[in-house]
């Protein structure tokens, strides 16, 4: 049941993500070598051993925003600081986009997205 959420998630993830800039961005946040194998194991492993009862005590993706340019706050309900924070861009300006990550609390997840790009945000909290 589990593996198959997670299956079930990443799918929404790539409907809506540019695949040829997923693998860049998982790069960026977590550093060279990790990749949705990588994800999807320690995903796994926290909801076999218990760490995590279900897969959306684990993995939330949030509605569409609009960037401002400045700090937005964009609420989950993990229950724990994210982990890894990832945007999947649905609209990007013609202009180069950023993405930065601000200091994430258990209710939400604190980024700075260029003002008009759009996307959705992988949200991931691993328990220790």
């Amino acid at each position: 049941m589990a593996r198959e959420a997670i299956t079930d998630a990443w799918k929404e993830i790539m409907d809506r993500a540019d695949p040829n800039t997923v693998a860049d961005q998982l790069r960026k946040v977590l550093g060279p070598g990790v990749g949705f194998g990588t994800l999807i194991q320690e995903m796994n492993s926290a909801i076999n051993n218990g760490a995590a009862k279900d897969i959306e005590k684990v993995l939330e993706i949030s509605a569409e925003i609009t960037g401002t340019g400045s700090e937005q706050s964009v609420s989950h309900s993990l229950g724990a600081v994210p982990t890894v924070v990832l945007p999947f861009w649905t609209n990007q300006p013609d202009s180069a986009v950023t993405f930065e990550q601000g200091t994430h609390t258990d209710a939400a997840a604190l980024v700075t997205v260029t003002a008009t790009a759009k996307c959705h945000l992988l949200i991931l909290a691993m328990p220790s």
